[in-house]
């Protein structure tokens, strides 16, 4: 499979593959709602104690969602590799 191809074509095919990925997910949108929920009051009890706290937070937040948005990369591209297997009868 050719990778760098395949990653191109996800990131020029879909302007946003992550939402399109769980657009149809009730599942999904109730636990990203339940996690904001979350987050809201977490931040709310680091105010009460520091800004410094805050910022190690956001910087924490913005860490786990670049490893995410790699992660789905991944996971598409195993997808893909895993069709290409499949097609051509090695699995």
């Amino acid at each position: 499979m050719d990778r760098k191809f395949m990653k191109s074509f996800l990131n020029n095919y879909y302007s946003d593959f992550q939402t399109e990925a769980v657009k149809d997910s009730e599942e999904y949108k109730e636990r990203k709602s339940y996690r904001y929920e979350l987050e809201k009051k977490f931040e709310l009890m680091l105010q009460e104690l520091s800004d410094d706290l805050i910022k190690v937070f956001d910087d924490y937040l913005d860490a786990c969602a670049d490893e995410k948005e790699i992660l789905l990369q991944e996971m598409y591209l195993m997808g893909a590799q895993d069709r290409e297997k499949m097609l051509r009868g090695i699995i």
